[in-house]
């Protein structure tokens, strides 16, 4: 977490969200993780991807660990997720990504902060207050983790979990034209109320 990388000219042009990494500035790994989970940066998760050997080799692992995972309707094209033709998942194979994530204490410590000061932003190398795009942590009582997207071709999707009375619920959807987060609370609502009722109309693969 604390191994330091420095940006490239890549990083910083990337398209779409960015947290503002600079060109030639040096970042930690940590700083990276807060900039790619919290406001779905894709200038941080490009410099993740070149500080782990390169886009190439970062594809070929997130591929491989989405077979690993049983995520076989799942091709990384990307590092970030923009739209990029070839590039696939469901919500099934989602759900299986997310569990693993969800399972990482370390992906819980970085997932669930709902705030961070990003460092050396800007021309004026300032700190920029980052917020936490996955608003059920605040406001839906329970949520354990999750994390929050948008592209183009996906829309709105969503993967995250939440327990209460001892129970846990992981919930993912693709395609939601708006209100992200009411959909969710309804899933998780709608999950809480029927467990032990309704019978699956699958499992997850262990």
């Amino acid at each position: 977490p604390q191994r330091s990388y420095t940006a490239r000219r890549a990083d910083a042009q990337v398209y779409g969200t960015q947290v503002g990494i600079v060109q030639g500035r040096k970042y930690t790994i940590e700083e990276l993780f807060y900039g790619l989970l919290l406001p779905s940066a894709n200038d941080a998760a490009m410099a993740l991807a070149n500080a782990n050997g390169g886009i190439a080799n970062t594809l070929q692992q997130m591929n491989q660990t989405a077979k690993s995972l049983k995520a076989f309707n799942t091709v990384a094209k990307s590092p970030h997720g923009l739209d990029t033709a070839g590039q696939v998942s469901t919500a099934f194979d989602l759900a299986l990504i997310g569990r693993a994530a969800i399972n990482n204490e370390t992906f819980r410590q970085y997932a669930r902060t709902s705030k961070y000061d990003f460092p050396r932003v800007g021309r004026d190398a300032a700190s920029r207050e980052i917020a936490n795009t996955n608003k059920l942590l605040s406001s839906y009582p329970g949520t354990i983790a999750g994390k929050t997207g948008f592209t183009t071709q996906a829309r709105n999707s969503y993967v995250g979990a939440a327990r209460r009375e001892g129970q846990t619920i992981l919930i993912t959807f693709l395609g939601a034209e708006y209100g992200r987060d009411a959909l969710a609370t309804k899933l998780f609502d709608w999950g809480f109320a029927v467990t032990g009722f309704i019978e699956p109309v699958g499992k997850l693969p262990d």
